[in-house]
């Protein structure tokens, strides 16, 4: 599984649903398959939660939050290929 956590990225003006619709728009150009998607809202603080799945099999989720003008990012990726390796005991 790989973890990457982006902060304090500046989107300006720009809502988190049209972040949200420049992400999907890089999904289809890589043949990525969106297969669910969830809006949060908790207080000044607007989210969205993104789960696909990529042509390699990998399960993609993608949790974003809005704060003002700046965007967190939480990033998980699971290559699912590894669960099918046969473990040693």
């Amino acid at each position: 599984m790989t973890f990457s956590i982006n902060r304090g990225i500046g989107i300006g003006e720009n809502s988190l649903d049209e972040f949200i619709e420049m992400l999907k728009d890089a999904f289809i150009l890589n043949n990525i398959h969106v297969v669910s998607e969830k809006t949060l809202k908790t207080g000044e603080m607007e989210g969205y939660v993104i789960i696909c799945e990529t042509p390699d099999l990998s399960i993609l989720i993608i949790t974003s939050f809005k704060l003002y003008d700046r965007i967190i990012i939480f990033i998980f990726l699971l290559n699912l290929n590894y669960l099918k390796m046969p473990m040693k005991i």
